[in-house]
């Protein structure tokens, strides 16, 4: 009977190792999990940086192309225009593509 008594006890030794392993290991993927999605909340957020910078690129570029349309009928319009392949002026387009440049 000592003898069962003694292995019951090697027993919940081992098993006791065991659950400390296992709560260790349950620590460890609790942090890294933790850290993950930390990492992809930041992520996430620069991408919504980025999508509200292409939203405000498009708006510009919009904006250009309705602004070139205008010019291009009224140089139409016009008897003595000068080549309608040249726009003189400093378009948002071309100060943002100087922006970029520059970078």
């Amino acid at each position: 009977m000592n003898a069962d008594v003694q292995k019951i006890d090697e027993d919940t030794k081992i098993l006791r190792q065991k659950m400390a392993g296992a709560n260790s290991r349950l620590e460890s993927l609790e942090k890294e999990l933790k850290e993950l999605k930390i990492e992809d909340a930041s992520k996430a957020r620069i991408l919504l940086e980025k999508s509200a910078n292409a939203d405000r690129l498009i708006e510009a570029l919009k904006q250009e192309i309705a602004r070139l349309k205008k010019i291009k009928v009224e140089r139409a319009q016009e008897p003595d225009s000068p080549p309608k392949d040249k726009i003189y002026v400093n378009s948002p387009l071309q100060l943002i593509r100087k922006r970029i440049e520059r970078r």
